[in-house]
């Protein structure tokens, strides 16, 4: 995949699967190019990478790439950069259950008597 940008940056791909062999052949012909798999994060369910997702946003929005791919606008791609690379590598499975549970408790009504 080429830089929208034309600034030949490294873009990365940050998404949810469940067969991850399946997922990359998919990508690989979608975006017409190689993929290579740099980290792996367990998680519980779609819902944990669309926060993550929320967190890189708002932490480095310069850093989002948004761009049509057949069609459709694809917004889980990134400048491949240091900084979040190391964002990625620090998350863990505990870090992404309470992200989980801080939105969670957002979206719940707390009644006060």
């Amino acid at each position: 995949m080429i830089d929208p940008e034309g600034l030949n940056r490294i873009l990365c791909k940050i998404g949810f699967t469940s067969n991850i062999k399946k997922r990359i052949k998919c990508l690989k012909k979608d975006y017409n190019c190689e993929f290579y798999l740099i980290n792996i994060k367990k998680v519980n369910a779609m819902y944990d990478e669309q926060n993550l997702h929320r967190k890189i946003r708002t932490t480095y929005p310069e850093l989002v790439i948004r761009t049509m791919v057949n069609n459709v606008l694809r917004r889980e791609l990134y400048v491949f950069d240091e900084k979040l690379f190391g964002m990625l590598c620090q998350i863990d499975e505990t870090q992404i259950q309470e992200i989980q549970i801080k939105e969670t408790a957002k979206l719940i009504p707390i009644k006060t008597s």
